[in-house]
């Protein structure tokens, strides 16, 4: 996990790489608590807290299944995963309230709707919706994996495997091609209100409202995973082979930062003047 400094971007690792733990898949932050999440079933599920980004404190896992994405809301903390696994905690994980998808197929991504309710998505087309209770399922029209969720001015935006952009408001779902003929993993609207994709083979797109996209190049062919924007403004992209890219113009133009990472890196997120980076 490493942190992204004001000024010229200063690249420092705070918890080195080993095999006590699998890889980062997500980060939520809150004002008193940075939570992590990850690993796979078969090495090392984890979600760990901390309150300086330095020193992490193992909590319990809600089963030996690896995790995908981790969702702070309130006192709650919302984590999703392989095998159709989605749990909510309200103890600080502690215990985990255990919730029916009706599937098995594996959960990629949470995000927190205006009215309240929890969105989860997965493979196969998975979208579910929990509201109290209840876990009620969501017809996107695909059968494509559905990796990256996103609430932008009251919409539901999800992206696609196959390189689409679906957008939900009061029940009716509306697709906008990108370009990409490949998997979009990840979404940041900028201070600027430009939407900025990010997807495998380096794909990068940008687009004034989420209706149409102009491809940017990226100059590097590596799978982008994630994308964020720092308090400046300023918009970090990260993915496999240690790739770290930055954008200092609302996305136009891209660099890619100079760091000895090799690792897949999986997350990105704003973390005070800088980001969080975990792989």
């Amino acid at each position: 996990m490493s942190r992204a400094m004001t000024g010229e971007l200063e690249l420092n690792v705070l918890h080195d790489g080993g095999d006590a733990l699998g890889y980062v898949a997500s980060f939520a932050v809150t004002d008193q608590l940075l939570v992590a999440a990850g690993g796979t079933s078969s090495r090392h599920p984890f979600v760990c807290a901390s309150s300086n980004a330095r020193h992490f404190e193992a909590l319990k896992t809600p089963r030996e299944l690896g995790l995908r994405d981790v969702l702070a809301v309130g006192d709650a903390l919302w984590v999703c995963g392989e095998y159709g696994q989605l749990a909510c905690s309200r103890d600080g994980g502690q215990t985990w309230k255990l919730f029916d998808t009706g599937t098995d197929a594996c959960l990629f991504a949470l995000a927190l709707a205006p009215d309240g309710a929890v969105w989860v998505v997965g493979d196969g087309g998975y979208a579910g919706r929990v509201l109290g209770e209840r876990t009620s399922l969501l017809d996107f029209g695909t059968t494509a994996r559905l990796a990256s969720i996103h609430v932008v001015q009251g919409e539901i935006v999800v992206l696609g495997g196959d390189g689409n952009v679906y957008r939900w408001r009061e029940g009716g779902v509306t697709k906008a091609a990108t370009g990409a003929t490949t998997p979009l993993t990840s979404l940041v609207v900028t201070k600027h209100g430009t939407w900025v994709l990010t997807g495998d083979g380096g794909f990068v797109a940008r687009s004034p409202d989420g209706s149409w996209f102009t491809r940017v190049r990226a100059n590097v062919d590596a799978d982008l995973e994630a994308v964020a924007t720092l308090a400046d403004g300023r918009v970090i992209a990260v993915g496999d082979r240690g790739v770290v890219l930055a954008s200092a113009d609302d996305g136009r133009t891209w660099r890619t930062l100079e760091t000895t990472l090799t690792a897949h890196l999986w997350a990105v997120e704003r973390f005070g003047g800088g980001a969080l980076i975990g792989g």
